[in-house]
């Protein structure tokens, strides 16, 4: 907190000369600069905000007879569809229209194997 008329440093000041000792190699990442003074609630709701990120679920695809049978883990998967494609064109993608049936702890999808080749991905709006 700096307020209306205080000083604002970023790096080691040294108290009452205003100097500064050994600058060190740190660096400075997620900085912002409020209008206002934020109080704790205010504070702890920027950090509650900050929601890591887990990483995206592995789509498994095996061939079961004239079939390919794609499936994903229900568990951390909420919020993901499966997309195919023909073409990699980035707007080729389009929502699978097969259905989605959960086996176990695995969400399943069943598609008939032509001639064409299809490309699938799972994605999260």
């Amino acid at each position: 907190m700096v307020g209306a008329t205080g000083t604002l440093y970023i790096g080691n000041s040294v108290p009452l000369t205003g100097g500064f000792r050994n600058p060190g190699s740190g660096a400075i990442d997620e900085f912002a600069i409020w209008h206002d003074e934020l109080s704790p609630a205010e504070i702890l709701a920027q950090f509650n905000a900050i929601i890591p990120s887990s990483p995206a679920p592995v789509l498994n695809i095996v061939q079961s007879g004239a079939n390919a049978l794609l499936s994903w883990p229900t568990n951390g998967s909420d919020g993901f569809h499966l997309e195919n494609t023909d073409s990699l064109a980035p707007s080729a993608w389009v929502t699978n229209a097969s259905p989605v049936t959960v086996i176990g702890t695995n969400n399943v999808v069943t598609n008939t194997i032509n001639s064409v080749s299809r490309y699938f991905r799972l994605k999260k709006p």
